[in-house]
C-alpha cells in the first residue's frame, strides 16, 4: 500500500476549499467591487498550484495500460460529467449549455485539460529522450508559445484551447520539479516572503483592475478580444511570473504534518465533480438575487458542507478500477490518480 504525503493533501485540501469558495461567490461578483477582487485575487493562483499537483504527480512514460487509464479516467468520465451536468441544469431551467458543444461546460475543461496535457507531456519526455536537454528549456518554451499565440484570436472557448495552453506550463514544471527532487521551503522567512509577494498582488489587483481580470486570469481569450495589442504579450509573460511566485508563497505556507483537511485533500475528486452542480442550484434557486455583505457567511457555511459532504462521498469516481490489473499496479496508480486530480 502506498503512503501517502501529509503535506500534498494539505495543499489539495487549501486549494479545493479556494475552488468551492471561488465558485460560490462568482455569482456575486457583479453585484459587489469586495467580492470581485477576492475572486480575482483566489484566481491568480489557485488554477496554477492546482495545475502544479497535475503535473507533479504525472508519470512521464507512456504505457498502454497508463493510456486506457487515462482516457478512462480523464476523457470518458469528462463526457459523461459534462452530459450529466448538462442535462441537470437544463432541467433546472438554466439553458446556457448545450449537449452536443465543442466547449466544455462550466468547470469541467479540467477533466479534459489533464487528457491533453498528460498526452502532450508524454510526447516532450519521448522527443526528450533524443535531445537529452534540460525539461527547463522545454518549460520556458511553454510560456513563449503561450505568450505567443495570444495573438491568435480563433484560439478561445472551443474545446479549452487557450486555458489548455495557458496553463500547461505550470503542469509541465510540476513534473519538471519532481524529476528534479526540488521541494518548497517552508520555513519562516519562506513564509514571510510569501507574505509579501501576496500583499504585492493585492496592490496590483487594486491597482490595475481593468488588466488583471477574469479573461486574463482564467486564460480564455486572445490579447485583442481584451482590448490589448503587443503590449499583451508582455502582460501575461508579466502574470507568469507573478503567478510562479505566489505558487511559491502558496506551498510555503502548507503544513507537513497530518491536519484537520489532511483526509478530505485526498478525496477531491468528489468534492470538484459535485460542487458545480451544488452552485448551479444554489442559482436556480434563486439564493443570489439579493445579494448582500452578509452572504458570505453563508457561502463560508456552504463551502464547509460541501467540503465535509462530497470529501466523504461514497462512491468511487475512477473508471478504471473495472481494468483487471494486478492489486500492486491498481493502487499505485490509484494513489497517483487521487494525486493527480485536484481541480
Amino acid at each position: 500500500m502506498n503512503k501517502r504525503d501529509a503535506y500534498w493533501d494539505n495543499a489539495k485540501f487549501g486549494l479545493i476549499t479556494l475552488v468551492v469558495f471561488g465558485h460560490l461567490i462568482e455569482p456575486m461578483i457583479s453585484k459587489d467591487v469586495g467580492m470581485t477582487n477576492l475572486f480575482h485575487f483566489i484566481y491568480l493562483f489557485h488554477m496554477p498550484a492546482f495545475v502544479f499537483i497535475s503535473g507533479y504527480f504525472t508519470k512521464g512514460r507512456m504505457t498502454t495500460s497508463r493510456l486506457l487509464r487515462l482516457t478512462l479516467d480523464y476523457l470518458v468520465l469528462f463526457l459523461l460529467v459534462q452530459t450529466l451536468f448538462v442535462a441537470v441544469t437544463k432541467w433546472m431551467g438554466i439553458t446556457q449549455y448545450a449537449f452536443w458543444t465543442l466547449q466544455p461546460a462550466y468547470i469541467y475543461w479540467y477533466l479534459f485539460a489533464v487528457f491533453i496535457w498528460t498526452l502532450v507531456l508524454w510526447g516532450i519526455v519521448w522527443i526528450n529522450h533524443f535531445l537529452q536537454v534540460s525539461l527547463w528549456y522545454f518549460v520556458a518554451g511553454s510560456i513563449m508559445v503561450s505568450v505567443y499565440l495570444g495573438f491568435f484570436e480563433t484560439i478561445g472557448w472551443t474545446l479549452s484551447a487557450s486555458r489548455i495552453i495557458v496553463f500547461f506550463p505550470f503542469f509541465l514544471l510540476g513534473y519538471t520539479f519532481r524529476r528534479h527532487k526540488l521541494t518548497f521551503p517552508t520555513s519562516g522567512g519562506a513564509k514571510v516572503f510569501g507574505l509579501g509577494v501576496g500583499g504585492i498582488a493585492i496592490v496590483l489587483l487594486l491597482r490595475y483592475p481593468e488588466i488583471l481580470n477574469f479573461q486574463l486570469l482564467s486564460g480564455t481569450s486572445g490579447y485583442v478580444s481584451m482590448g490589448l495589442g503587443l503590449e499583451g504579450a508582455g502582460i501575461r509573460l508579466s502574470l507568469y511570473a507573478l503567478q510562479l511566485l505566489l505558487v511559491y508563497a502558496f506551498f510555503a505556507w502548507i503544513p507537513r504534518r497530518y491536519g484537520i483537511g489532511t483526509t478530505l485533500g485526498a478525496h477531491t475528486l468528489p468534492i470538484y465533480v459535485g460542487h458545480g452542480f451544488i452552485v448551479k442550484a444554489m442559482i436556480a434557486g434563486s439564493f443570489y438575487d439579493n445579494v448582500e455583505s452578509w452572504y458570505l457567511v453563508w457561502v463560508g457555511v456552504a463551502t464547509i458542507l460541501i467540503l465535509v459532504l462530497l470529501g466523504n462521498f461514497p462512491m468511487t469516481l475512477q473508471l478504471s478500477k473495472w481494468i483487471r490489473v494486478d492489486s500492486e499496479q491498481k493502487n499505485a496508480y490509484k494513489t497517483e490518480r487521487s494525486d493527480k486530480l485536484s481541480g
